[in-house]
């Protein structure tokens, strides 16, 4: 059984995935359960949208796009700046992918 401490001291995944549309890799990290409930909040905002579908998308890049350091590349205001970007190809392959 896992102890207290095991529990929490985990790292979160990360997952180098190879997208072809932009000629390289993005590596992407899994949510905390944090992020997911923004991601979940996130869509429930935006579900009523016409582009609802490309801004949670936008979002789930976003949120999971890290560098080398882990570090996220992109903020969560950036969605729609990743959902204008980034083809549908792309971001159902970084959606996916977690």
């Amino acid at each position: 059984m896992l102890t207290r401490d095991e529990i929490l001291g985990g790292t979160l995944k990360t997952i180098d995935l190879t997208i072809p549309e932009l000629g390289g890799e993005v590596r992407l990290q899994e949510m905390t359960g944090k992020l997911r409930g923004k991601l979940d909040l996130f869509y429930m905002n935006a579900k009523d949208k016409d582009n609802a579908y490309e801004l949670v998308k936008g979002f789930v890049a976003a949120i999971s796009i890290v560098g080398e350091d882990g570090n996220l590349l992109f903020t969560e205001g950036e969605a729609d700046l990743l959902a204008t970007k980034l083809s549908a190809i792309t971001l159902d392959r970084i959606d996916n992918c977690l």
